[in-house]
């Protein structure tokens, strides 16, 4: 699901802004500018706008500000529907590993949904598919379910 059809915020701190003092090294060093495109332009009041639509999100030009008066922050894109979701704004899980034989454990960074998606696939917790208020019954958990995962819960159940 992408947000408003963007994929980042870009955040221009006027208070700080010096404007035409800097010479506008946001839009000397920007890359999407110097192939021509409309990135970042200059507004009325003499301000730079950057273009959430157009900007790539690649952190040049908050790193070049002198007064570090732009903040651009990167929006991650939903790909797909989540499996488990806490309640409201918290931690989401997005897929499942595929049991294999011979695989032994998950390995993988802090706060990626290793020991939610053991519990998902152990039974112990079930999915609810970012529904957490209402009680999914078993059948239409497995109907929501890839064949795989359908298949491994059906033995699980078994």
């Amino acid at each position: 699901m992408v947000l408003f059809g963007k994929t980042r915020i870009a955040i221009i701190d006027r208070e700080k802004c010096l404007k035409e003092k800097c010479g506008y090294i946001c839009m000397k060093v920007c890359p999407g500018v110097r192939m021509g495109d409309e990135t970042v332009v200059v507004d009325k009041e003499g301000f730079p706008v950057i273009s959430e639509e157009l900007c790539t999100g690649c952190g040049i030009c908050p790193k070049k500000c002198p007064v570090d008066c732009i903040t651009i922050i990167n929006l991650a894109d939903e790909k797909s529907d989540p499996i488990y979701q806490y309640g409201v704004n918290e931690f989401r899980l997005y897929g499942l590993p595929l049991p294999q034989k011979g695989v032994v454990g998950l390995i993988g960074k802090n706060g990626i949904g290793k020991s939610t998606a053991i519990r998902l696939m152990a039974g112990q917790l079930l999915p609810n598919f970012a529904n957490f208020e209402a009680k999914l019954t078993h059948g239409e958990i497995l109907s929501l379910l890839s064949p795989e995962l359908r298949n491994y819960f059906l033995t699980l159940q078994e």
